[in-house]
């Protein structure tokens, strides 16, 4: 058994080995439902986190721990109003502390308090710390018990002079994958008038989607834009899709599972969007890591972040192969999640007259 070295016993009384790495020992304490509060240490540069991809700080956004994200230095948003959205999402499940501690050889990773009142601290020496799926990978991490000597301050989001709404839908039904538009909006006007900000009138559309990859998330997004501006009555006079270059070690054959490889999506992709009508160019230049839609004119710019991207939280309702399908006909979808899909809209500029 491998022992921990003098000078870390010296600098951290009680510390421990931990064996294993840090996201299987936190795993076996919240599997038996200890855990009451838990601190997180992260990467303050908010254009390194990916809080879209599956990843274990992530894992815990709707359980039943409280969650609080420590950060060496305020927040960094490098000059992106997108960063500061990505900040404001995260506060709705998380809170934001500094840490004003001074540290040796070992940094803190994440803290945790359990229900009886006592604490579980790991460090490390160095670690990844950005919110991805590298989060706590570490050569060696250690612990130490009933401890709980961190100083942190509670701190907060930048808040932007946009304004920023919430939508949230909760269904409990099957609907018709061309309604999805309509349900959406019809959620949108019950936080502020969406026609009278956005219809008849001109837009250049973007969507960004890195893992946008199957022929059904494809097939959402065209019919979602198609009654988007069937709805509003738009006039489309660019849409740029900008998504991320792929390669599968096969393709599958239900329309939930990912093409082979992008080429195969980008054709498929096009082809679609031309039986709308809709134009279309594909980019996969600078993709962030959230998804989002763009729509610009000369007066406004009004941004939707589907939480997760387009495709999140649907699934088809029934078992439907991708070679027996006619796309200009709806499919049946079903909410696939226990939670409220969320949705925000930012309206980020306004020019009257």
């Amino acid at each position: 058994m491998q022992k921990v070295p003098e000078v870390l016993k010296k600098e951290i009384p009680g510390i421990k080995n931990v064996f294993g790495s840090i996201k299987e020992d936190i795993r076996r304490i919240r599997n038996r439902n200890k855990i009451e509060n838990i601190w997180f240490y992260i990467d303050n540069n908010i254009s390194n986190w990916n809080l879209e991809s599956e990843n274990f700080i992530t894992d815990f956004k709707y359980g039943k721990e409280n969650i609080k994200l420590v950060v060496i230095d305020k927040l960094e948003y490098s000059d992106n109003k997108q960063n500061i959205i990505t900040a404001i999402k995260t506060g709705g499940w998380a809170e934001f502390y500094a840490d004003k501690n001074k540290y040796d050889r070992l940094k803190p990773i994440c803290q945790i308090q359990l229900k009886d009142n006592s604490f579980i601290t790991y460090y490390a020496e160095k670690f990844e710390n950005a919110i991805d799926k590298n989060w706590g990978n570490t050569l060696k991490v250690f612990r130490v018990e009933n401890s709980n000597n961190l100083e942190l301050e509670k701190i907060s989001i930048e808040l932007p002079t946009d304004k920023i709404y919430e939508v949230k839908l909760e269904l409990d039904h099957e609907i018709k994958s061309t309604n999805f538009a309509r349900i959406f909006l019809d959620e949108v006007k019950k936080e502020f008038d969406i026609e009278s900000l956005m219809a008849n009138q001109k837009y250049d559309i973007v969507y960004s989607d890195r893992y946008l990859r199957s022929p059904f998330a494809c097939m959402l997004l065209i019919q979602f834009l198609s009654e988007f501006r069937r709805i509003l009555n738009l006039d489309i006079n660019s849409l740029l899709v900008k998504v991320s270059d792929f390669t599968e070690y096969k393709g599958g054959k239900l329309l939930f599972h990912n093409y082979q490889n992008s080429d195969i999506r980008n054709k498929k992709l096009i082809e679609l969007a031309k039986e709308y009508q809709l134009p279309i160019d594909l980019s996969s230049k600078n993709l962030p890591h959230y998804r989002f839609f763009q729509f610009k004119n000369d007066k406004k710019t009004i941004i939707i972040r589907p939480d997760g991207g387009i495709e999140h939280g649907w699934h088809l309702a029934t078992k439907v192969y991708d070679n027996n399908i006619n796309e200009l006909e709806p499919i049946y979808i079903r909410k696939a999640v226990d939670y409220p899909i969320l949705y925000t809209v930012i309206i980020e500029k306004l020019v009257y007259g």
